[in-house]
């Protein structure tokens, strides 16, 4: 039934009306009259009506303003203006203000008015289906275009003007339009239903390989990949059964050329009034490239962990969190655990509690940003020791943050083993060395120990001679026998320093002052120093710190270059010239001592400069050419640092540096 509210003061023509109505046989109106315009805005505001019937002359209303009283208070009903006078101009005036339309009292047969009411409410039917798919369909696009990525500024920026211009219907239609055509993505409305392409723009149509007039004759069914249908279908009538509100999946379609290519797809649903799915929205990106990386991404971790699985180094990714993620077959190996045993573990539950205690602070420091290497022992599966160098390097994300490191661990032991073997031969030959020196300077040694020997002999014969004469006083007695005592000291202190430079050195370091060891070894070479005129000036400089170093070996780096020096400044024949050797102990700019040798002799050529630490290279007649090369090899060994320098005008300098300077 179809409920009409007739407005006319004319009753022959509300009877007109009244019975076109009632006589139709199509469709049953219910008809309420109203004379006036105050009466048929009562009505208005207290039943509900499907169309009006408006006559423009009434007792208190005339002309266009009772069509747009009626309009203000109908909430959207549809009018008929009823009029006496066949005035095209009133009738688009009317139309104008709110009326469905404008017929002429009178004229057509009597079905043309109810045709007209049908027509009226089903067009205002159909403007609102419209207009509320429309609605629908820009929310829909509105809330999926939010989410594209960065590249759809423009589009945000076209919605926003579009949304702000959004009380036009019509403007509203060609922002969107254009929204839709112009989107960095491809976007379809298709029918829920059958599947049909209702709508789809450029994007997607460049995506696929179709022309849009092609797609609007296809369905999506027909352009999916077959592996990829059952899944899609499954998503669509899980959204249709209301299960889901949208879905997102990768899929492949197969282009009109026969290619494939891969989409992110998003659907979203579109509903009526009644809530009901009618159609969806689709948007898809095209991937392949992405795709096409993953695989490549996948093809290159393969190759590198086939690369990884057959290096000879254990290499592992940790995270922050102290576990594992990557292992290759040599960490798995060494640990004789599978793969699947060891990611996501800890790495104290698989290095065990001692060596986990050990490394930790080097963990501590990769995790702080900071790559690390260092070398330790580890226990292997026979319980033998096995040493490892350690190299963490620090994995850190695009902001700096640090997600991780790699752990390269190689096993040294080889290495280490030569080393040690290098390192007995170093020794071995440092030995040999201080013999040699001390056969060198067997005159001076026995000079030295001949002065407190002679000493002692004439203090010991003043006191027999005292004692014969009976004139000996015990205080006389006393001087004589106290300065026995203290040549004898001197004598096998001497003696005890021969000895100690000597014997055989192990590998044992201990904290030392840097100036006792210049100053016991300037008391060995003194006589030498003295026999060829050369003046010893030391300048050591005041509250150095220790060092930890083997004395001995130290001691034979001085030693070697003070004499080197003193054999070089007594090869000038010039009596005249100034031979003074001096040595100075400072710390550096870098906090490492450094021990300096200079002299005033012949010093070296441009081309000898650079070889004097080669071995078996000398500019002595009878060198042997081992000695600066064994003082490199020693103060390499205490990772320091040893060069030579001219001496300006004449000589040379050399210097090393000693790290590691504790405090005192």
């Amino acid at each position: 039934m179809i409920n009409v509210l007739l407005v006319e003061d004319s009753y022959a023509d509300a009877r007109l009306a009244h019975i076109a109505l009632t006589e139709t046989m199509d469709v049953e109106f219910n008809v309420i009259h109203a004379n006036r315009l105050s009466q048929a805005l009562q009505l208005l505001a207290t039943q509900t009506f499907d169309a009006i019937l408006l006559d423009l002359s009434l007792p208190d209303s005339h002309g266009l303003n009772t069509v747009k009283q009626v309009c203000a208070a109908n909430h959207g009903v549809p009018i008929i203006v009823l009029s006496g006078l066949s005035n095209e101009e009133q009738a688009l005036e009317a139309v104008k203000s709110g009326a469905q339309d404008y017929l002429v009292k009178g004229q057509g047969d009597h079905y043309l008015l109810p045709r007209t009411i049908q027509y009226a409410i089903e067009r205002q039917k159909a403007e609102h289906a419209l207009k509320q798919a429309n609605d629908n369909l820009e929310r829909n696009v509105e809330t999926r275009t939010a989410e594209l990525a960065t590249a759809n500024s423009e589009l945000r920026k076209e919605i926003a003007e579009r949304k702000r211009a959004e009380n036009a219907l019509r403007e509203s239609e060609e922002s969107l339009r254009a929204v839709f055509e112009q989107a960095a993505v491809g976007v379809a409305v298709i029918e829920s239903n059958s599947g049909k392409f209702l709508r789809i723009n450029l994007k997607y149509c460049d995506i696929v390989g179709y022309t849009s007039e092609e797609m609007l004759s296809l369905d999506f069914m027909k352009i999916t990949h077959p592996e990829d249908l059952r899944s899609d279908l499954d998503k669509m009538q899980q959204m249709m059964n209301g299960e889901i509100h949208e879905f997102l999946l990768e899929k492949r379609y197969i282009r009109k050329n026969g290619s494939v290519v891969w989409v992110n797809l998003t659907v979203s649903p579109l509903r009526n009034t009644s809530k009901e799915v009618y159609s969806h929205i689709a948007v898809v990106e095209d991937i392949t490239q992405r795709k096409q990386a993953e695989e490549a991404l996948r093809a290159s971790e393969a190759q590198l962990r086939l690369i990884t699985d057959n290096l000879p180094v254990l290499i592992a990714y940790v995270d922050s969190e102290h576990r594992y993620r990557f292992n290759n077959k040599a960490y798995h190996d060494w640990f004789d655990l599978p793969h699947v045993d060891l990611v996501g573990r800890q790495v104290c539950s698989i290095v065990g509690g001692a060596l986990y205690k050990e490394i930790l602070p080097y963990i501590k420091l990769a995790l702080s940003g900071q790559s690390v290497n260092f070398e330790t022992s580890v226990p292997s599966k026979n319980d033998s020791a096995r040493y490892f160098n350690f190299s963490y390097i620090p994995d850190k994300d695009n902001q700096g943050v640090v997600k991780g490191f790699f752990a390269l661990i190689k096993d040294i032991s080889e290495r280490k083993s030569a080393e040690e073997q290098e390192k007995q031969l170093m020794l071995e030959l440092a030995h040999g060395a201080r013999l040699s020196d001390m056969g060198k300077m067997a005159t001076e040694i026995s000079h030295e120990l001949n002065q407190p020997l002679t000493a002692i002999t004439n203090y010991g014969n003043a006191c027999i001679n005292l004692l014969e004469s009976g004139q000996s006083t015990q205080e006389d007695l006393l001087k004589g026998l106290n300065a026995i005592v203290e040549q004898a000291m001197r004598s096998g202190d001497v003696i005890r320093n021969i000895r100690e430079f000597v014997r055989k050195t192990d590998v044992q370091r201990m904290p030392l002052s840097i100036n006792e060891l210049v100053r016991a070894v300037s008391s060995l070479v003194n006589s030498e120093a003295r026999r060829n005129q050369v003046d010893i000036k030391l300048t050591l400089a005041d509250c150095l710190p220790p060092v930890v170093v083997n004395k001995i070996l130290i001691e034979q780096v001085i030693l070697n270059l003070m004499r080197n020096a003193i054999e070089a400044m007594s090869e000038i024949e010039d009596t005249q010239h100034l031979r003074i050797l001096s040595v100075q102990t400072k710390l550096n700019e870098d906090e490492q001592l450094e021990i300096i040798t200079q002299d005033t002799g012949p010093g070296f050529t441009e081309r000898d400069i650079n070889k004097v630490f080669e071995s078996f290279f000398t500019t002595k007649e009878n060198g042997m050419g081992i000695g600066l090369s064994i003082c490199r090899s020693i103060i390499e060994d205490h990772e320091g640092k040893i060069w030579v320098e001219s001496n300006k005008p004449q000589g040379a300098i050399f210097r090393f540096t000693l790290p590691g300077a504790i405090a005192a």
